[in-house]
């Protein structure tokens, strides 16, 4: 049987991502893990908004577990041009109660960020509570 691709999918986290199906087998893993990536992006957005308006509201929030990455974009209290981070890699760490994540690579789109991020947050664990290790893919995943 021939393969095809979907193309468009209902939600807009996945739009461009492209599932090859044949007729009674579609690749659940994808996509259901491009479903749990964007409801975890959406809940992750929400929580994250509260802790950093004093600094500025996040316009975009994408988690990608599989990956391990975190891409999001900013703007900052009294800027007009966003700023993107990406953690490019990251590790979970720990056991049940006490996880961590540790970022592993990250880059900013404006130089001085980049560096405070550097300074600040590569290579330092910082706690994870435990509902968020489904959204980040979990130690070891």
């Amino acid at each position: 049987m021939a393969w095809k691709t979907i193309s468009h999918l209902p939600f807009p986290e996945t739009a461009d991502l492209r599932l090859k199906w044949q007729p009674g087998r579609l690749s659940c893993f994808h996509m259901f893990g491009s479903i749990k990536d964007s409801l975890s992006s959406a809940a992750a957005k929400a929580l994250l908004t509260s802790r950093i308006d004093r600094y500025g509201k996040i316009t975009d929030l994408h988690i990608r577990s599989r990956e391990k990455s975190v891409s999001a974009e900013l703007v900052l209290e009294g800027e007009q041009v966003p700023v993107t981070i990406l953690i490019e890699r990251y590790r979970i760490d720990g056991t049940s109660g006490a996880h961590t994540l540790t970022v592993e690579k990250i880059t900013a789109s404006r130089a001085w960020l980049q560096n405070l991020l550097e300074d600040l947050v590569v290579g330092k664990p910082l706690p994870v509570p435990s509902v968020a290790l489904l959204a980040l893919g979990g130690p070891g995943n």
